[in-house]
């Protein structure tokens, strides 16, 4: 199997598994080829139980509304029968800190975000009497810090800003358009429930 048939089965095992992966709403998945290896509600501890098994794995938030369609911040159950959500596996990385995490390839969204438990993993950090931003968004308004991150999709490293979320109930991971959609051309295949990168 190459690595780019590997990554497609990796990137689409959420979406394949999804009856499955609706028992761990509200909880952190770590998983790989061979299934879950880990779970729970602490995304540290989920990671720190998944490297013990010493295999490669990306990690999954499963929100309360999984399988539903979604409009930050109104959700539906879903009304149709083909579920896919548009999902690729991303290692971001700082310093010495890594992270391998499914993010929602969203078109829609200006710049990457991550919510503030991820940050802390990586090891970020607020600096003494940092200006917090606010994002405007349907339901209001959530607080915010740009970081630059180094990112790898498919292998190919490159580093872009994120918005490293400070408010506690917003677990969206997200990759948006800043820079990853300059460096790829992004092709979607619903139908096939494939997405495709292309380095440009």
């Amino acid at each position: 199997m190459t690595k780019r048939e590997k990554n497609i089965l990796i990137n689409n095992w959420v979406n394949r598994n999804s009856t499955l992966v609706n028992n761990y709403r509200s909880q952190w998945i770590a998983y790989n080829l061979k299934g879950i290896i880990a779970h729970g509600k602490e995304l540290v501890v989920v990671k720190s139980k998944a490297e013990t098994q010493g295999e490669e794995f990306v990690l999954f938030y499963v929100p309360d509304f999984f399988g539903s369609i979604h409009f930050a911040p109104v959700r539906f159950r879903t009304f149709s029968v083909h579920f896919w959500s548009p999902q690729y596996s991303v290692t971001l990385r700082n310093k010495d800190s890594d992270i391998a995490i499914s993010m929602l390839v969203d078109s829609g969204a200006d710049c990457s975000l991550i919510p503030k438990s991820i940050g802390e993993t990586l090891g970020l950090h607020l600096a003494d009497a940092e200006t917090i931003q606010l994002a405007k968004c349907v339901g209001g308004t959530v607080r915010y810090v740009l970081r630059n991150i180094e990112f790898f999709i498919d292998e190919q490293p490159f580093t872009a800003p994120v918005a490293w979320v400070q408010d506690e109930e917003c677990t969206d991971v997200i990759l948006g358009r800043e820079v990853i959609f300059d460096l790829f051309d992004i092709e979607f295949k619903q139908a096939d429930e494939v997405i495709l990168f292309k380095k440009r």
